[in-house]
């Protein structure tokens, strides 16, 4: 059956569908419709309909794993359209429930909603994924269909293992796992296994989840399934991790790594090359080998902001999609009301016309009422679901754009941190030295010792040591930091060194820019006031604000730049200032001036208003999403009751200032 073999080639790996021309798939679809239109007879317009939803469902599940979460959703958005039209359904009704017809149909929908709760879980949208893998799962019950019901039960299993729903998530798994997988043509048995595994994994019964990933391992090596063995191979790595065995961990995590770097990816699961890295991160970490973990971590930061970049970019389309249906859709809800209110004109122009068509017509009305009423209803479901999925994206898009600014700052860190560790092995190997001068002096006989050379490098050694405590705690220092701005915010204020915060992130900012581009360059100036001291802010927020000022900053001056002006010198300067908070409102209060200024080219007038709204951006496509100035804007007036504001000269520069009352 051409239709089941298909969702087994894409599920076996979704990677064989990237390979397929783009353009030659939209050229079938234009083909399939046009013959759809021309059709009359029920069966060749049921055969077609098949047709045109196998290929929609296979374009859907590409660009799913193509990160392409708009072009799918549109997809989708189509395939049911067509499919669940109630003129649709009710045609392969007409075929009678024994016919294949019907059955083939209500398989192609089963599949349909189940490959849909994968975009749905793929752009963060948990309960909506959750929603079509149980609407999968009860139209295959309902007609007794063994691919779709082993489909939908790992599906479901996947999404409550992410809820660490485990008892729930076994029982799917078991239900999925009843089933023979010659009973119903299913190859790839090796993610069944690979869930039931990382089940019994998360109850803490390891010698069972190895059983478990070792069959996967089996069987995606007899299908030549790539996709399998990454994902066993990691899992295994985790569990020989657990019963504490070094050397298959570290086999198998570099295994499941170098899989990884071909397939990049596996969205359904979530899973991508950054993942194959912290993996091996945390199996160093596991053994104690800290040098070896923190070069795996740097590794997973840098491929981390890249492909959270890409995430972005993809959730921002997929968001703008999502508006522009819902927008539609109201547009089209206007159009049914206003046919539906010209249709009543016409019946009462018909009532004074002639008394004896007036049953005709009513009889139209209402006709014309019930189909609108039908497809008012359709769309009210479709316009609640959008919302969801719109709020549900906007969160995604906030912690995505986190996340890249964390990945772009571990440049900056490992420059910072690498000055400390120079110290610290430098007066390592002088201690060390002069250690060995003075165990060489104490062998000598007791009238040949100078014992004031002895203390003298007893004392040097005692100096060095605190030397290298100093530089220790330097180091130690940078990472708490990186770690507080990878933390989410707890939300509570606490006194805050706010200049040396400034000039911390500027520093990092700028070293992590330069990791990227070694061509870039700029004069930095700093002017703080030392009378700031402390203030009571919440540092992982303020933090986010400044770097996202900082970051625009360079970005500016470095646009001004490429453009070859004589003379020009980019230049990026923080400064702060405290100030009395004037007038009778201010009652004894000061006010706390963080500026950020820049020589750039400077912001328009006529947009320098848009410039906190969501998703605005003047940067070109791909290289912004219009969210850090947004997000900026609402920590500092909501969450510290301040001010943020700027100042722009077109071709002179800009300078954003942040504003924040102090009560004494």
């Amino acid at each position: 059956m051409r239709i089941t073999l298909l969702v087994i080639m894409l599920y076996i790996n979704p990677f064989l569908c990237f390979s397929q021309n783009g353009a030659s798939v939209d050229a079938e679809i234009d083909a399939l419709q046009k013959e759809l239109q021309n059709s009359s007879q029920d069966t060749l317009r049921a055969t077609l309909l098949l047709e045109l939803g196998d290929v929609l469902g296979t374009k859907g599940w590409t660009t799913t794993n193509q990160s392409e979460f708009a072009l799918s959703y549109d997809t989708y958005q189509t395939a049911f359209d067509l499919l669940e039209d109630p003129n649709t359904e009710l045609l392969f009704k007409s075929f009678g429930e024994s016919s294949k017809l019907q059955r083939k149909y209500w398989s192609v929908v089963a599949n349909l909603n189940f490959n849909y709760g994968h975009l749905m879980g793929a752009t963060a949208n948990y309960k909506e994924r959750q929603r079509y893998y149980e609407k999968a799962n009860h139209i295959a019950n309902t007609w007794n269909d063994a691919l779709n019901i082993v489909y939908s039960n790992t599906g479901m299993a996947i999404a409550l293992l992410a809820e660490n729903k485990l008892d729930s998530a076994s029982y799917r798994i078991e239900k999925a796992m009843s089933y023979p997988p010659e009973s119903y043509n299913y190859e790839e048995y090796s993610t069944v296994a690979y869930i039931y595994g990382i089940v019994k994994f998360r109850l803490g019964q390891y010698n069972l989840a190895k059983r478990y990933f070792c069959e996967g391992v089996k069987d995606a090596i007899n299908k030549e399934s790539k996709i399998g063995l990454a994902l066993n191979y990691m899992e295994l790595s985790k569990t020989y991790a657990k019963l504490d065995l070094r050397d298959s961990s570290y086999y198998y995590a570099i295994e499941s790594l170098n899989l990884l770097k071909v397939l990049k990816e596996i969205t359904i699961l979530n899973i991508d090359l950054p993942t194959g890295y912290e993996n091996l991160y945390q199996h160093f970490q596991h053994f104690e080998q800290t040098d070896s973990a923190y070069k795996y971590l740097q590794l997973a930061n840098t491929e981390r902001a890249v492909f959270s970049e890409k995430k972005i970019n993809s959730l921002a389309l997929f968001q703008q999609t999502l508006l522009k249906r819902q927008m539609k859709i109201k547009d089209l809800e206007k159009e049914k009301l206003e046919m539906q209110t010209k249709n009543e004109m016409y019946f009462l122009w018909a009532v004074l016309i002639a008394f004896l068509i007036i049953g005709s017509i009513l009889y139209y009305s209402y006709r014309q009422k019930q189909k609108a009423n039908v497809l008012l209803s359709f769309q009210k479901e479709e316009i609640q679901s959008a919302l969801i999925l719109l709020k549900s994206t906007q969160s995604q898009l906030i912690q995505s754009e986190k996340m890249a600014s964390l990945g772009e700052l571990t440049a900056g860190i490992a420059h910072e941190i690498q000055n400390p560790l120079n110290f610290v092995n430098n007066f390592s190997e002088v201690n060390k030295e002069m250690l060995e001068e003075l165990k060489a002096e104490r062998l000598k006989p007791q009238g040949e010792r100078d014992e004031q050379l002895e203390d003298e490098l007893i004392s040097d050694v005692i100096d060095n040591e605190e030397k290298i405590t100093h530089h220790g705690k330097r180091a130690d220092a940078i990472v708490k930091g990186m770690l507080q701005h990878s933390r989410s915010s707890s939300g509570i204020k606490e006194p805050t060194d706010i200049n040396k915060l400034a000039d911390e992130y500027l520093r990092l900012a700028y070293h992590g820019l330069r990791a990227k581009d070694k061509a870039f360059n700029a004069e930095l100036v700093t002017d703080f006031d030392k009378s700031v001291g402390l203030v009571n802010v919440v540092p992982q927020d303020i933090g986010r604000v400044i770097l996202n000022l900082i970051t625009n900053a360079f970005y500016a001056v470095n646009e001004k730049a490429k453009a070859d002006i004589e003379g020009y010198q980019p230049t990026v300067t923080v400064s702060s200032k405290l100030t009395p908070l004037l007038g009778r409102a201010g009652g004894g209060s000061q006010v706390v001036k963080i500026a950020i200024s820049d020589n750039g080219n400077g912001i328009p007038k006529d947009i320098v208003d848009k410039i906190f709204q969501p998703f605005f951006t003047t940067k070109p496509t791909g290289q912004g999403t219009g969210l850090g100035l947004s997000m900026s804007y609402d920590i500092v007036t909501k969450g510290h009751n301040g001010e943020l504001k700027v100042n722009s000269v077109l071709n002179e520069g800009s300078i954003f200032t942040i504003i924040i009352t102090i009560n004494e």
